[in-house]
């Protein structure tokens, strides 16, 4: 138990709280809600946190840094609701975290988010049905080890993530198409999707629409037949590395990659099929 402050007794001047492997702690400090000038909060190994602050973390408006890693215990992240949002979260680091099912609980009011990042959670199943397009200002989106996780609706194409610049998906073992609404991410510059052995479908209209993205991977994605890369009166003209690895049903070279003009570097490795190019 870490008895932190009460309403009337707060610790006006706390900046940063790091929690460290405290095996026995199995909620979140008494109090912690009225630490409002808090802008960094970080709990790792500790075993048997179960519970955060039911309400969510909302009162902490000078939050910028929330990270939750090696916490096997924790179930649930309330983050905040829609009347009461976090205004000052820019990154999230969620990692190690096996009893987490769904994402935390009023993400999308995180508007000010800049990095989010999933590692390593083992029986996450599902992110916003709504998807997560309200996150304006998220920049760099990491969703890894997550292998229960069988979609990811980034956006549609009236709510869209403007800022997102890089977005990395690894070893989600059940995602067998890209995720919904890529195609309106016309900021992203770098696309990773590395390991995820039932992907079978990108975008039939193609990537074309990413015109800003320069980087390009796709590596040991053994169910991919096809990658519809882009056609000639759309084309992705920011391309500069395409990384194909490990792509073993791939037969043909990606449709349209002769129009991408900017390419530097193409790199094809252990394509077991591949059997066309252009």
């Amino acid at each position: 138990f870490i008895p932190i402050t009460t309403q009337s007794q707060s610790m006006p001047c706390l900046r940063k709280l790091t929690i460290d492997k405290c095996e026995k702690l199995s909620s979140c400090p008494s109090g912690l809600e009225y630490c409002t000038s808090l802008q960094e909060l970080h709990f790792t190994n500790c075993q048997n946190l179960r519970h955060l602050p039911v309400d969510g973390l909302q009162t902490l408006v000078s939050l910028k840094e929330l990270t939750l890693i090696g916490c096997p215990s924790l179930e649930f992240i309330p983050i905040t609701t829609q009347s009461q949002s976090m205004p000052s979260l820019r990154k999230l680091w969620i990692e190690n975290c096996e009893k987490l099912s769904s994402c935390p609980s009023g993400l999308e009011y995180c508007t000010s988010l800049q990095e989010l990042h999933i590692i390593s959670c083992q029986n996450l199943r599902h992110l916003q049905v709504d998807g997560l397009q309200t996150l304006v200002s998220v920049k760099e989106f990491t969703l890894k080890n997550c292998p229960s996780l069988e979609f990811i609706p980034i956006t549609t194409q009236s709510q869209s993530m403007p800022s997102l610049r890089k977005l990395w998906i690894e070893n989600c073992e059940k995602l067998s198409s890209c995720p919904s609404g890529l195609e309106y991410c016309t900021s992203l510059q770098e696309l990773h999707i590395i390991s995820c052995q039932n992907l079978r479908h990108l975008q039939v209209d193609g990537l074309q629409t990413l015109v800003s993205v320069k980087e390009f991977t796709l590596k040991n994605c053994p169910s991919l037949e096809f990658i519809p890369i882009t056609t000639q009166s759309q084309s992705m003209p920011s391309l500069r590395k395409l990384w194909i690895e490990n792509c073993e049903k791939l037969s043909s070279c990606p449709s349209g990659l002769e129009y991408c003009t900017s390419l530097q570097e193409l790199h094809i490795i252990s394509c077991q099929n591949l059997r066309h190019l252009q």
